[in-house]
């Protein structure tokens, strides 16, 4: 409990320190709303249904998007490249503490914090832009919901880690970390609902783990998926979590074999 309230009091004063960042990143995520909130009012000025969406279901799908976008994306693995390259991971070998432990204890702050202003941004946007959002309020849905939104956040943090952890074998990690980031926002139906795609492209796409970090957690909230459905890719997902598991961890000690902290 101590670790999380001084990583808290951390996570504050960092935000603080850096204020600006802060406020201009958070102004970003409120002109991203705006932008897709113009998008789809012109789309549906001339047409009444895209795919299986009313304008009413599109725009609870981009205001869930850009939620559950900005909880399961946030990230401070990518620090952890940084500290093999510069050799500051030496410290947080010899710390009582495991440094996954110390990092993880960091997302889930990091998340918390940003699951708290993201809500406010998004009630602020209805507030304003007076966006009727109806949502039809069952138990075991909203259950399953909150369990594959589980699922995306341990997903991608498995993830983000393999992508740090190339940090042993290379100095640019930054290349691939953001290659990474668009395919998956991609794939993920973080910008759109993947269904309105060609079926073709959408079941190859769906066959994929990614589409479970932001498409299928929605798809449950709305209704358009059976709880079967949803809870057999839920399973098919923690498959993958597991084998992005196992991966990171043969990369840690592998990396640890060839460590050398050349940057201290």
């Amino acid at each position: 409990m101590k670790l999380i309230i001084t990583i808290t009091k951390i996570t504050f004063s960092e935000y603080l320190a850096y204020r600006m960042n802060f406020i201009l990143w958070r102004f970003r995520n409120f002109l991203y709303l705006f932008f897709y909130y113009n998008f789809w009012t012109a789309v549906y000025t001339y047409q009444k249904q895209v795919g299986n969406y009313n304008k009413q279901e599109i725009f609870f799908y981009f205001i869930m998007s850009f939620v559950i976008t900005d909880i399961v994306f946030s990230s401070k693995l990518f620090k952890l490249a940084s500290y093999i390259n510069s050799g500051v991971l030496n410290q947080y070998l010899l710390y009582p503490v495991s440094v996954f432990k110390l990092m993880t204890v960091e997302e889930v702050v990091d998340k918390t914090f940003n699951t708290f202003f993201s809500l406010i941004e998004i009630l602020l946007f209805i507030y304003l832009f007076k966006i009727e959002v109806f949502l039809k309020i069952d138990f075991y849905y909203i259950a399953v919901f909150i369990l594959s939104l589980f699922c995306a956040l341990v997903l991608y943090y498995f993830i983000s880690l393999c992508i740090s952890l190339l940090g042993f074998w290379t100095n640019s990690v930054w290349a691939p970390r953001f290659l990474t980031f668009i395919l998956i926002n991609s794939l993920s139906g973080s910008f759109f609902p993947l269904d309105i795609l060609p079926k073709s492209v959408f079941e190859l796409i769906n066959a994929l783990p990614f589409s479970v970090l932001v498409y299928l957690p929605i798809q449950i909230l709305q209704g358009k998926v059976s709880l079967d459905f949803a809870l057999v890719k839920i399973s098919i997902a923690f498959v993958w979590v597991i084998l992005f598991f196992f991966l990171s961890l043969f990369m840690w000690k592998k990396g640890l074999k060839s460590y050398t902290a050349l940057g201290v």
